[in-house]
Parts: structure tokens; sequence; C-alpha cells
């Protein structure tokens, strides 16, 4: 008998009715039509091939990755503030800020603020970014302390068009 054709006969569901001899160790089944189980266990496995490559695809598909944020830093340099900073009372301070989008373009960059960390913010500025800032963004925002003592923070924030943010933040403490 041929080995692959017993291999294939004894693990088809079909052969459970059928008597199987075992000599020497060897099973050896009646010689049932070869070519009536062939298209049978061929349908089978492009089934379950099919059926593989599918649910693979399905699970590839719905994994689930790792959103990208846009990218903002602050400019540094003569003229800008970009960090923490003791400042007098009513001073105008600028604050230089570049976006790079990641995997979405850039929709919006505002600036807000939260007085003596009270945790309500206050919008100061948004923008709506042109078309020729939605890769790469430079702004901007020219600030003055309150004429009062106490600490600002001060907020940016870049959003892509999928609502990805990143923000950067900069206390000033007026004395």
């Amino acid at each position: 008998l041929n080995p692959i054709f017993i291999s294939i006969f004894l693990h088809s569901p079909v052969t459970s009715a059928l008597p199987v001899l075992t000599i020497l160790g060897c099973s050896i089944s009646p010689a049932p039509d070869f070519h009536h189980f062939k298209p049978h266990i061929m349908q089978t496995s492009k089934r379950t091939l099919i059926f593989l490559l599918a649910a693979c695809s399905l699970i590839y598909s719905c994994k689930k990755t790792a959103q990208s944020v846009p990218s903002i830093t602050l400019k540094t340099g003569a003229g800008f503030v970009s960090q923490n900073a003791v400042v007098a009372q009513g001073q105008t301070l600028t604050i230089g800020v570049t976006a790079q989008s990641s995997e979405d373009n850039l929709a919006r960059i505002s600036l807000s603020t939260e007085f003596d960390h009270n945790g309500s913010r206050s919008s100061v500025k948004s923008t709506e970014l042109e078309p020729a800032e939605q890769e790469h963004c430079d702004k901007d925002f020219s600030i003055t302390t309150r004429n009062k003592s106490g600490t600002e923070t001060w907020i940016v924030t870049v959003e892509d068009r999928s609502g990805h943010r990143a923000e950067k933040e900069i206390e000033l403490t007026v004395r």
C-alpha cells in the first residue's frame, strides 16, 4: 500500500466505520476508491487554507496600532521664552512654537493659560492652519503677563485632523 494513501485515508473522518487491520505495527485498511476521497480532502484543505488566510487578515487589520502624535518644540534663543521663568508684572514675552505632523496633517494650534494653578484654562488664541502649514508649522505668540503677582501657566497645543494632540507648558512666576 502507498504510505501517503494510508496516512490520508486513516485520518479521514469517513474511515471511522471501516475496519483497520494492524500487522506488525502497520495499520492497513481495505482499499476504497482513492479518487473518491481525494476531492473531499482537497476541498477541505482549500476551505481550511481560505479560512486561515481570512482569519489572519482580519486579525492583522483589526490590530490597533499605536497612533503617533504630532511633535511640538518651543523655540529657544534671544527674544523667546521657552522654559519656566520669573518675570515682571506686565512684561511682554514671545513664545515660539515649531510643530511637525506625524501620521495625519496638522489642523490647529492654540494657546491657553491657567492662573495660580486654579485648574481652569482660558483660551487665548486658536488658529486653524492653512494647507501650507499642515505638515510643518512655525508660530510665534506674543503674551503679556498680568499686573498681579502669582503664577501663569501658558499651554501651547497642536492638534492633527485625527484629534491627536501634543502640548508644551511654560510656567511663569510673576513678581
